[in-house]
C-alpha cells in the first residue's frame, strides 16, 4: 500500500500530519492475517517512503520556521521512535506471514495434488459416481418425502396427542369409577361374609345345643327304656313267680281238698259204721 497524491500534498503542507496519517492507517485491513504478505510489504515500503519524504522536506531550504517549543521536538522524536518500533514489528509480522505463506503454499500444493488425484479417480469412476449420484438423488427425494410426511405427522401429532390424552383421561376416570364400585362391592361382600359367618356360627351353636339336648333326651329315653325294660322283666318275673306260687297254692289247695275229702269220706264211713253198730 502507498500514499495517495492527496496524502502526499497534505504531508508536504504539514509534515507533522504524516504521523497522524500513519497512526490512522496502522490498522489497515491489509495487515490482517487473511491477506497475502505482499500487501503488508507494500504498506511497510510506503511507511519508509513517507519517512524519507519527511526527512527531505525537513532538509529543504525553506524560510526559517517560527520557533517551536521543545515539547513539540520531543513529541516528533517520540513519533519517529514509535514509527521505527512499529516498522520493526511489521518486519517481524512480515517474516511470520511469509513463513505462514510458505506453509500455505505447501498445503495448497498438497491439496492440489490430492485434488488432481481425486479428479483422476473421479474420471476413472465417473459412471459409478453418476449411478451413485442418481441413487443419492433418489434417496434424497425419498428422504424428502419422508421428512415432509413426518412434518405433516408432527403438525397433526399435537392434536393426536391431545385426543389420546383425552381418551386416556376418560379411560382412567372410568377405571377409577369401576375401581370405586369394585371397592364398595368388596366392602359389601366382606360385610355380607361377616354376617353369614356370624349366622353360620350362631346356627352351628344352635345346632350343637340342639344336638346336645337331643343327645340328653335320647340318653334319658334310653335310661327310661332300660328302666321300663327292667321293670317289665321284674314284673314278668314277679308274675311268673306269682303264677308259680298260685299254681302251687292251687295244687296244695286241691291236695288239701282231696285230703279233706278223703278224710271226710273216711269219717262218714266210720260214722255209718258207728251208726250201724249202734
Amino acid at each position: 500500500m502507498i500514499f495517495l497524491p492527496t496524502d502526499s500534498l497534505q504531508i508536504a503542507q504539514n509534515p507533522s500530519s504524516m504521523y497522524h496519517l500513519l497512526f490512522d492507517r496502522c490498522e489497515h485491513p491489509f495487515l490482517q492475517p487473511e491477506f497475502p504478505p505482499m500487501a503488508t510489504l507494500c504498506f511497510a515500503a510506503s511507511i519508509f517512503v513517507a519517512v524519507a519524504v519527511d526527512r527531505l522536506l525537513c532538509g529543504r531550504a525553506t524560510p526559517p520556521p517560527p520557533p517551536t517549543p521543545p515539547i513539540s521536538l520531543s513529541l516528533s522524536d517520540a513519533n519517529i521512535e514509535w514509527v521505527l518500533t512499529h516498522c520493526e514489528n511489521l518486519e517481524r509480522q512480515l517474516v511470520r506471514q511469509q513463513r505462514d505463506y510458505r506453509q500455505l503454499q505447501l498445503v495448497t500444493a498438497s491439496s492440489q495434488a490430492k485434488y488432481l488425484q481425486l479428479e483422476r479417480r473421479f474420471l476413472s469412476n465417473e459412471e459409478q459416481y453418476e449411478r451413485r449420484c442418481a441413487q443419492l438423488e433418489s434417496d434424497n427425494a425419498r428422504l424428502q418425502d419422508l421428512v415432509d410426511s413426518q412434518n405433516k405427522e408432527l403438525r397433526v401429532q399435537p392434536f393426536v396427542y391431545f385426543f389420546d390424552k383425552l381418551l386416556l383421561a376418560n379411560k382412567m376416570w372410568k377405571q377409577q369409577k369401576d375401581l370405586a364400585q369394585a371397592k364398595s362391592a368388596l366392602v359389601e361382600r366382606e360385610q355380607e361374609i361377616r354376617t353369614h359367618a356370624f349366622r353360620n356360627f350362631r346356627d352351628r351353636v344352635l345346632a350343637a345345643n340342639l344336638v346336645w339336648k337331643q343327645q340328653t333326651q335320647m340318653k334319658k329315653l334310653r335310661e327310661e327304656a332300660e328302666r321300663i325294660k327292667k321293670g317289665r322283666v321284674r314284673a314278668v318275673t314277679r308274675s311268673a313267680k306269682q303264677m308259680v306260687l298260685d299254681t302251687r297254692k292251687d295244687g296244695l289247695i286241691e291236695e288239701l281238698v282231696k285230703g279233706l275229702d278223703k278224710r271226710c269220706g273216711g269219717r262218714e264211713g266210720e260214722g255209718e259204721a258207728v251208726e250201724g253198730e249202734v
